[in-house]
């Protein structure tokens, strides 16, 4: 008996099976009319990167709505904001298991969540694979299942504080680096957001819109719609428009976090009458007044 024993100790546990869900045992509705778009800034998932103490998270929390900052970075004990420190990835999946069953509950707190420090949030995913993995470097697991687990477990995440009922903005440091055009050959510099490549692409690819916090000149610019060396895009249709339809590319930021969330919204509701802060000036010089201003 004894002997039996010790060979049923020495096997591995059995594997628990998957339970499969059949497509006919799903319920579903198709749907017959169009989603009608958001016209509430909150709503939306918005990356924006910039320099260090640009003012990316301030602008963030700014407005009417109750907005919590999880942020990868240290505590701001200089703003007054809802903030809770994220020292790994197992903390930050803890959070978004709370705030996923707040939502269930329909008692969900936050007009905006906050990801501060995007860039080491994927850093700390790759850490917690590798700590999986029992392995030094991601690079070490075979057939890339290490790459695969990361991508995965990312985009997991990714997508479940975005299907939260309120909008993400994710915060990033920016970094020039070099990268190829469409021109077979030939590389330039340009201003993306310091998240590591598969990140960046899991990010980029689902948020509505990605803004490059930057300076022209000494003045702070927000740059909503970028070129082939500032990563910048909107996808948030209908809106940072100029009252005559064309696309905004570049909202003012002013001289306080005010005047810059001011002026975002200003842009947002398509009431900025220039597109670059540049036309801004020609206006102001023709009409003898102050540049960004109404």
């Amino acid at each position: 008996m004894a002997a039996v024993l010790r060979s049923m100790a020495g096997k591995p546990a059995p594997k628990p099976k998957l339970a499969i869900v059949k497509p006919e045992a799903i319920v579903v509705d198709l749907p017959e009319e169009a989603s009608v778009p958001s016209h509430d800034l909150n709503d939306y998932h918005i990356l924006i990167h910039g320099e260090k103490k640009i003012g990316k998270t301030t602008l963030a929390t700014m407005g009417d709505g109750k907005v919590f900052v999880m942020t990868f970075d240290p505590i701001r004990k200089a703003l007054p904001i809802i903030q809770r420190f994220m020292p790994d990835w197992a903390t930050f999946a803890a959070y978004l298991k709370e705030l996923e069953k707040r939502a269930k509950s329909g008692k969900f707190p936050y007009d905006r969540i906050v990801i501060d420090g995007a860039d080491i949030w994927y850093r700390y995913c790759q850490k917690w694979v590798e700590k999986k993995l029992v392995v030094d470097h991601i690079s070490e697991e075979k057939w890339g299942r290490g790459w695969d687990m990361l991508k995965e477990t990312f985009q997991q995440a990714v997508i479940g504080i975005m299907n939260l009922p309120c909008g993400v903005w994710f915060i990033s440091h920016s970094a020039w680096k070099e990268v190829e055009t469409r021109e077979p050959g030939r590389k330039i510099e340009k201003l993306v957001p310091l998240i590591k490549a598969g990140g960046e692409e899991i990010l980029n690819g689902r948020v509505d819109a990605w803004f490059a916090y930057d300076y022209s000149g000494k003045d702070r610019i927000l740059i909503v719609r970028g070129d082939e060396r500032t990563g910048a895009g909107c996808g948030i249709k209908g809106h940072f428009l100029t009252p005559k339809g064309r696309q905004v590319v570049e909202v003012p930021m002013g001289g306080s976090e005010e005047e810059a969330w001011k002026n975002l919204v200003h842009a947002f509701e398509n009431k900025q009458t220039f597109i670059t802060v540049a036309e801004s000036k020609l206006q102001a010089a023709k009409k003898g007044g102050v540049p960004g201003k109404k």
